[in-house]
Protein backbone atom coordinates (compact mmCIF):
# COMPACT_ATOMS: atom_id res chain seq x y z
CA UNK A 1 0.00 0.00 0.00
CA UNK A 2 1.39 3.38 -0.95
CA UNK A 3 1.61 6.23 1.53
CA UNK A 4 -1.09 8.20 -0.31
CA UNK A 5 -3.45 5.20 -0.14
CA UNK A 6 -2.81 4.86 3.59
CA UNK A 7 -3.57 8.55 4.13
CA UNK A 8 -7.00 8.19 2.49
CA UNK A 9 -8.02 5.17 4.56
CA UNK A 10 -9.28 5.39 8.13
CA UNK A 11 -6.80 4.12 10.71
CA UNK A 12 -7.81 1.07 12.72
CA UNK A 13 -5.82 -0.30 15.63
CA UNK A 14 -6.09 -4.07 15.98
CA UNK A 15 -5.22 -5.15 19.51
CA UNK A 16 -4.35 -8.80 20.09
CA UNK A 17 -3.78 -10.25 23.54
CA UNK A 18 -1.53 -13.30 23.91
CA UNK A 19 -0.25 -15.33 26.82
CA UNK A 20 1.74 -18.20 25.30
CA UNK A 21 0.25 -18.89 21.85
CA UNK A 22 3.00 -17.15 19.86
CA UNK A 23 2.23 -18.78 16.49
CA UNK A 24 -1.46 -17.91 16.86
CA UNK A 25 -0.71 -14.25 17.51
CA UNK A 26 1.55 -14.11 14.46
CA UNK A 27 -1.24 -15.57 12.30
CA UNK A 28 -3.74 -13.15 13.85
CA UNK A 29 -1.49 -10.18 13.01
CA UNK A 30 -0.89 -11.33 9.42
CA UNK A 31 -4.59 -11.94 8.83
CA UNK A 32 -5.56 -8.57 10.32
CA UNK A 33 -3.15 -6.78 8.00
CA UNK A 34 -4.24 -8.77 4.93
CA UNK A 35 -7.99 -8.77 5.57
CA UNK A 36 -8.43 -5.18 6.72
CA UNK A 37 -5.88 -3.38 4.55
CA UNK A 38 -8.33 -3.07 1.65
CA UNK A 39 -10.49 -0.74 3.74
CA UNK A 40 -8.27 0.55 6.55
CA UNK A 41 -4.77 1.62 7.35
CA UNK A 42 -3.97 -1.09 9.92
CA UNK A 43 -1.81 -0.79 13.05
CA UNK A 44 -1.42 -4.09 14.95
CA UNK A 45 -0.59 -3.96 18.66
CA UNK A 46 0.17 -7.21 20.47
CA UNK A 47 -0.24 -7.35 24.23
CA UNK A 48 2.23 -9.91 25.59
CA UNK A 49 0.83 -11.13 28.89
CA UNK A 50 3.51 -13.70 29.72
CA UNK A 51 7.00 -12.62 30.68
CA UNK A 52 9.55 -13.32 27.96
CA UNK A 53 7.11 -13.55 25.05
CA UNK A 54 7.76 -10.01 23.78
CA UNK A 55 11.07 -10.98 22.18
CA UNK A 56 9.40 -13.80 20.24
CA UNK A 57 6.86 -11.39 18.72
CA UNK A 58 8.84 -8.18 18.06
CA UNK A 59 10.53 -9.47 14.91
CA UNK A 60 7.26 -10.26 13.12
CA UNK A 61 6.71 -7.88 10.18
CA UNK A 62 2.94 -7.83 10.70
CA UNK A 63 3.24 -6.54 14.26
CA UNK A 64 3.64 -2.78 14.61
CA UNK A 65 3.92 -2.60 18.39
CA UNK A 66 4.38 -4.99 21.33
CA UNK A 67 3.28 -4.02 24.83
CA UNK A 68 4.12 -6.04 27.95
CA UNK A 69 1.13 -6.49 30.25
CA UNK A 70 1.21 -7.44 33.90
CA UNK A 71 -1.82 -7.95 36.11
CA UNK A 72 0.36 -7.13 39.13
CA UNK A 73 -0.08 -3.41 38.47
CA UNK A 74 -3.85 -3.79 38.77
CA UNK A 75 -4.20 -6.51 41.39
CA UNK A 76 -5.44 -4.29 44.21
CA UNK A 77 -7.91 -2.38 42.03
CA UNK A 78 -9.41 -5.40 40.27
CA UNK A 79 -8.86 -8.29 42.71
CA UNK A 80 -6.55 -10.08 40.25
CA UNK A 81 -6.12 -13.03 42.59
CA UNK A 82 -9.61 -14.22 41.73
CA UNK A 83 -9.08 -14.16 37.94
CA UNK A 84 -5.67 -12.91 36.74
CA UNK A 85 -6.42 -13.90 33.13
CA UNK A 86 -9.46 -11.65 33.01
CA UNK A 87 -7.47 -8.78 34.50
CA UNK A 88 -4.70 -9.23 31.89
CA UNK A 89 -7.28 -9.25 29.09
CA UNK A 90 -9.09 -6.17 30.39
CA UNK A 91 -5.78 -4.38 30.94
CA UNK A 92 -4.78 -5.20 27.37
CA UNK A 93 -8.13 -4.01 26.02
CA UNK A 94 -7.99 -0.69 27.87
CA UNK A 95 -4.32 -0.12 26.99
CA UNK A 96 -5.11 -0.70 23.33
CA UNK A 97 -7.87 1.87 23.45
CA UNK A 98 -5.45 4.42 24.88
CA UNK A 99 -2.92 3.63 22.15
CA UNK A 100 -5.63 4.03 19.50
CA UNK A 101 -6.55 7.43 20.92
CA UNK A 102 -2.93 8.53 21.19
CA UNK A 103 -2.13 7.75 17.54
CA UNK A 104 -5.40 9.22 16.27
CA UNK A 105 -7.09 6.01 15.12
CA UNK A 106 -10.69 6.27 14.03
CA UNK A 107 -11.41 2.69 15.08
CA UNK A 108 -10.15 0.02 17.46
CA UNK A 109 -10.83 -3.69 17.55
CA UNK A 110 -9.58 -6.23 20.04
CA UNK A 111 -9.34 -10.00 20.33
CA UNK A 112 -7.24 -12.84 21.67
CA UNK A 113 -4.48 -14.65 19.80
CA UNK A 114 -6.79 -17.43 18.60
CA UNK A 115 -9.50 -15.00 17.40
CA UNK A 116 -8.59 -14.49 13.78
CA UNK A 117 -10.18 -12.00 11.40
CA UNK A 118 -10.97 -14.18 8.40
CA UNK A 119 -12.94 -11.54 6.53
CA UNK A 120 -13.47 -7.80 6.65
CA UNK A 121 -17.26 -7.89 6.27
CA UNK A 122 -18.04 -8.07 10.00
CA UNK A 123 -15.69 -5.21 10.89
CA UNK A 124 -16.93 -3.11 7.96
CA UNK A 125 -20.55 -3.72 8.98
CA UNK A 126 -19.93 -2.63 12.56
CA UNK A 127 -17.94 0.44 11.49
CA UNK A 128 -20.72 1.50 9.09
CA UNK A 129 -23.30 1.17 11.87
CA UNK A 130 -21.12 3.18 14.26
CA UNK A 131 -20.78 5.98 11.73
CA UNK A 132 -24.42 5.91 10.57
CA UNK A 133 -25.80 5.87 14.10
CA UNK A 134 -23.23 8.33 15.50
CA UNK A 135 -22.06 5.79 18.09
CA UNK A 136 -18.62 5.22 19.58
CA UNK A 137 -18.74 1.66 20.99
CA UNK A 138 -19.84 -1.65 19.51
CA UNK A 139 -19.44 -5.25 20.54
CA UNK A 140 -19.76 -8.34 18.40
CA UNK A 141 -19.72 -11.86 19.77
CA UNK A 142 -19.63 -14.84 17.45
CA UNK A 143 -20.57 -18.37 18.39
CA UNK A 144 -18.21 -21.14 17.44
Amino acid sequence: MSRSEAVNKPLIVVGVSVYARINDVKVAAKLAKKVLSQVFSVHVVVFACKSGTEELIRSDDSVDQVVSVSSKDYSSAYNARSNPGAVRTMTSFLSGGLIAQRIGAEFYTFGNAGSWLLGAQGVESIVKQLVDLDRVVACRVART
